[in-house]
């Protein structure tokens, strides 16, 4: 299958409020890695492990219902998951956002796609660097899962929080059908 970079917003069906703190929770509870805070992971991060959490359980099921509907409208056909991770962020009102461009890439046998999720409307967002001539800037719009190939690298939006933000991404690696 030939890949093209894309993108996808699909309303959310979850009121996101009533998870938000069961979030920032999380990410408190149980940050990014063995290495935090001196990694190079963004300052609230929370482990890649979110999605078997039992209060995430609905989370999981509306992000599944939509990257299904991503993948049949992109004609993409698969047979199983290989992973999947899923881990949020957590920046203040009035703090930098943590800024690194990055991809996705975990496993060359898999076909990666990568998803974010915000909480709320914003002031930032991200970028995706589609190829050296074309980029597509993402504002943060209120439960609206964006999904894209992982091997597209993107970058949050530098700048100041203009409220408390709380974002979800994922990556996840699928078998193609033949």
């Amino acid at each position: 299958m030939k890949t093209k970079n894309f993108k996808l917003r699909i309303q959310s069906s979850l009121p996101l409020i009533n998870l938000k703190s069961k979030i920032i929770d999380y990410i408190n509870d149980y940050p990014c890695c063995v290495n935090y805070p001196k990694c190079y992971h963004a300052k609230k991060q929370s482990n890649a492990i979110l999605h078997e959490q039992t209060f995430a359980k609905d989370l999981v099921q509306d992000y599944l219902t939509n990257l299904n509907f991503f993948c049949t409208h992109y004609a993409i056909k698969y047979s199983k998951i290989n992973y999947l991770q899923m881990w949020a962020f957590h920046t203040t009102v009035g703090q930098a956002v943590d800024s690194i461009k990055h991809n996705h890439i975990h496993d060359k046998n898999s076909y990666e796609i990568s998803s974010i999720l915000y909480f709320d409307n914003g002031n930032l967002g991200t970028t995706l660097f589609c190829n050296d001539a074309f980029t597509i800037e993402l504002k943060e719009i209120k439960e609206q899962w964006i999904f894209f190939e992982s091997k597209v690298d993107h970058e949050p939006h530098k700048g100041i929080s203009d409220k408390e933000r709380v974002v979800l991404a994922t990556s996840i690696g699928l078998c193609l059908e033949n």
